[in-house]
């Protein structure tokens, strides 16, 4: 079966890029011929500009020279990230969106926050895939689509149940997400694992690149950067004798001067050979487990933690989720434990992307 994916697979973000290779790399496992349909959200990108002039001058320009100085590592790392999209995914430039259902026997929308209509600067049609000629056989499958869990209006509520229609099967990534949209419509929502989770550890193990730092570590690894967490990082380091790597999803003079641009590569590397992970980020959490690596996942308490919570709860890890100012409890992972979760999970996902497409 010849799929098309829609997805942010060109967004700088290390989950979205390896999400999308995930997907890509177990549909053609399942014996499909697979592309990204280039699709680009201008919002999407626009938050991975080398140059945000409205960065230059936060706080009376406060912020002027840091961003200058940050300039060569942003372009470092967009050259990384471009090299890795270049290398590893296959994307379909030259079809033109009404000409979608000539060209594929189905459309995949997922993973990622594809239906965060704030990321996305309003619904964007063609992750909510309103193109869809009513008269054609093509299949229309959302794969562990997700958002923030709404606060939607009546007349969100109203859309979003019409737009659930195009989907000739709907799979979310969170039950909380589920629990929101279900009662939208009469299709069944399925609650499916993140790609990510799908393969082989042998996949990330092969593009996994040892980071520079040469003692044992810990990572604190952060998406909404937050100094009571690298308080708590300190805590925890000096308790367990290691130095600390920073990272952040955003280039920051924060992060550790080797790792301030990294690539996807370097990014799973980072995990790869963490003796402890600290994280507040859903997919920080994805491969600290996959890479059994000893960790805590940070809950900020925002209202953004629900990727997170739904994550642990499915491998029965709730007690790994903390606050800042919670005490760590230094007890062991049962592995094997997680490993059985996991493949459970797995095998349902991966269930449910073969049905969807029969």
């Amino acid at each position: 079966m010849k799929i098309g994916i829609l997805t942010f697979h060109r967004a700088h973000n290390y989950g979205a890029v390896l999400q999308a290779y995930a997907l890509q790399e177990v549909l053609k496992e399942l014996g499909h011929d697979v592309k990204f349909i280039d699709h680009i959200n201008k919002e999407i990108m626009g938050a991975y500009k080398i140059v945000n002039l409205r960065q230059f001058f936060i706080g009376k320009g406060l912020r002027f020279f840091p961003e200058l100085y940050l300039l060569w590592y942003r372009y470092k790392r967009s050259v990384f990230f471009n090299l890795f999209i270049k290398s590893n995914l296959s994307i379909d430039s030259n079809i033109a969106f009404d000409s979608l259902e000539d060209n594929y026997d189905a459309i995949i929308v997922g993973s990622d926050q594809v239906w965060n209509y704030d990321l996305t600067g309003g619904f964007d049609e063609y992750y909510w895939a309103n193109f869809k000629n009513k008269n054609t056989k093509i299949k229309i499958v959302s794969y562990a689509a997700s958002m923030e869990v709404p606060n939607m209006s009546e007349k969100e509520k109203s859309l979003i149940a019409r737009l659930l229609n195009n989907f000739d099967s709907i799979g979310v990534r969170e039950d909380s997400l589920k629990e929101h949209l279900q009662p939208l419509t009469s299709r069944n929502i399925n609650v499916v694992a993140d790609p990510t989770l799908l393969t082989d550890i042998n996949l990330w193990n092969k593009i996994a690149v040892r980071p520079l730092s040469s003692k044992p570590y810990l990572l604190l690894y952060q998406v909404r950067n937050n100094s009571k967490n690298e308080v708590l990082a300190k805590k925890v380091a000096e308790k367990l004798n290691l130095e600390i790597v920073y990272l952040s999803a955003r280039i920051d003079t924060k992060n550790s001067s080797f790792c301030r641009s990294a690539s996807p590569s370097e990014y799973l590397g980072l995990f790869k050979y963490a003796s402890f992970v600290l994280c507040s980020s859903f997919h920080g959490t994805v491969f600290s487990t996959l890479f059994k690596v000893p960790f805590y996942s940070i809950l900020m308490g925002d209202g953004k933690d629900s990727r997170s919570i739904s994550l642990l709860k499915s491998l029965n890890l709730s007690d790994r989720a903390i606050s800042y100012n919670d005490e760590v409890v230094y007890k062991p992972i049962d592995w094997s434990k997680v490993d059985e979760k996991r493949e459970r999970i797995k095998q349902a996902s991966i269930n449910y992307l073969s049905d969807s497409l029969k």
